[in-house]
């Protein structure tokens, strides 16, 4: 089963920072004790690292940590350099952390295309799951996290293929099922349309507890239907493993874990 007892935090300082860490106490459903707070100092070539600011930020970190304590949670502090989606990979990496959590950022899909976002890259090479927070930055409103973190465990929703990749997932979905008012199971067939039952999700049904809705559609695109859905069945939060290709490919041709969560309007939290 999948256990989270250490959870990495990315902060950036942004205006999302804040709302993003009242978020934190959510994370005790999923068992985390201890919190790392880490801020990247981003590097652009051939900058230097801005090293004079490190005690600034380091005290900055020590303030926001002093709420999470409040919470009853284990904090440390961490500030690198580099760049921040690599550094926040592999701090995690490092720490051995169990699940990273940040703000996922819409910097716009020709920015992604060409550059990515911090999100996309600690989503290519993280090796741990990764919890997205959904914010409303393009409207100037950063208090919406108390609307969309709010709960994010009672109507959580599951994408899986069935495959031996998603067991993972499959069994996070298990555990989370036992507190939540209804979890939501999704496959997604290519073409067509979809059809009354599927022996996988049935069998997997039976594993949950308590109210348990199955869902098997088809479409073209895997992650238009999961978001889709997402939105009819009102799901707090969505569950989706990720198959590595690597970091070139992904950024080529995205991944249904990446376009999920680059599109979802709620949290999205990838397993790989």
């Amino acid at each position: 089963m999948t256990q989270f007892d250490h959870v990495l935090i990315g902060v950036d300082f942004s205006d999302t920072t804040a709302p993003l860490l009242r978020c934190a106490s959510e994370l005790k459903a999923l068992g985390v004790r201890e919190v790392t707070l880490l801020h990247v100092q981003p590097v652009v070539y051939p900058a230097a690292p801005q090293v004079t600011h490190r005690a600034t930020y380091e005290e900055r970190l020590d303030g926001l940590a002093a709420s999470l304590r409040k919470d009853g949670f284990q904090v440390r502090t961490l500030v690198r350099s580099g760049v921040p989606g690599s550094g926040m990979a592999a701090v995690a990496t490092e720490l051995s952390v169990d699940l990273i959590v940040l703000a996922a950022h819409d910097h716009g899909q020709v920015a992604r295309t060409l550059l990515g976002s911090v999100a996309s890259q600690v989503l290519q090479q993280a090796t741990v799951p990764v919890l997205l927070e959904r914010f409303s930055r393009e409207e100037e409103r950063p208090q919406e996290c108390a609307l969309r973190c709010r709960a994010k465990f009672q109507r959580p929703l599951l994408a899986t293929d069935g495959s031996e990749s998603a067991r993972a997932a499959e069994a996070l979905i298990v555990r989370l099922s036992r507190d939540a008012q209804a979890t939501i199971l999704l496959t997604v067939l290519e073409g067509g349309d979809g059809q009354d039952g599927h022996p996988g999700l049935e069998a997997l049904a039976a594993r949950c507890s308590g109210k348990v809705r199955i869902r098997v559609e088809r479409g073209r695109k895997a992650s238009a239907e999961i978001q889709r859905v997402a939105q009819e069945e009102d799901a707090s939060l969505i569950l989706v493993g990720r198959r590595g290709r690597g970091p070139l490919l992904d950024r080529l041709l995205g991944s249904t874990a990446e376009n999920v969560s680059q599109g979802a309007d709620r949290p999205v939290l990838v397993i790989p």
